[in-house]
């Protein structure tokens, strides 16, 4: 993240977390590898997160509620799909220069 974290939900079997926050981004990270995937960039904060099942619900600082398909079962398939990182290596400013040009794979 490039900004604070003001949301997480983990997979039932806390082997994976989502996170979301001020900079409007979701992520998606391995906790054993510490490897993360940005999974979307929103247009407001994000301030809750829910995972259920195959989904996960967005509520971000508009007031609006976005639910969005999630690897719940799976979370390996979004990692197989590239474009990760190591979590935790780069400061805010580091991290918010290394995602310009960098295309989400969707909109919240």
């Amino acid at each position: 993240h490039t900004d604070s974290v003001w949301a997480l939900a983990s997979t039932p079997t806390f082997s994976h977390v989502y996170s979301g926050g001020r900079d409007f981004s979701l992520y998606l990270t391995d906790l054993q590898t510490r490897e993360s995937s940005l999974l979307c960039t929103g247009e407001h904060p994000i301030l809750q997160l829910a995972l259920d099942n195959d989904s996960i619900w967005v509520a971000s600082t508009d007031s609006s509620v976005h639910r969005w398909p999630a690897e719940g079962c799976n979370p390996q398939k979004i990692f197989q799909r590239g474009n990760s990182f190591l979590a935790g290596n780069l400061s805010f400013s580091r991290a918010r220069v290394s995602l310009e040009g960098s295309t989400p794979v969707g909109y919240i």
